[in-house]
């Protein structure tokens, strides 16, 4: 079974690292609460160390955004993967992702 880790950097930044598949995003939809209620400010989560992704991942990101929006947090993803912009991109999810760094 894929695996995928969800890492704590510092004050407001994570990371993940591995998959973000249809057999990982419910483990990582699961950690929300470590990010989303541990500290009040703008969250930073890096996907540089991601090696697979499908339309479940993106589907997580989105989930992601909708809860930051409702909590009054700013989110932002850093260092997408190619096949993640490739995800986005064929899903006219652009504007959504505009202001995360690739």
């Amino acid at each position: 079974m894929p695996e995928s880790h969800f890492t704590i950097h510092q004050n407001g930044s994570y990371g993940i690292e591995g998959m973000m598949t249809f057999s990982t995003v419910p483990e990582l939809l699961a950690k929300t609460d470590a990010w989303l209620c541990d500290h009040d400010g703008a969250v930073t989560i890096n996907l540089q160390q991601v090696r697979h992704v499908d339309s479940a991942g993106l589907a997580l990101l989105l989930e992601w955004m909708r809860l930051a929006r409702e909590a009054g947090r700013s989110l932002q993803f850093e260092n997408i993967p190619e096949q993640l912009t490739k995800l986005i991109n064929v899903s006219n999810l652009q504007s959504l992702f505009q202001s995360s760094h690739s």
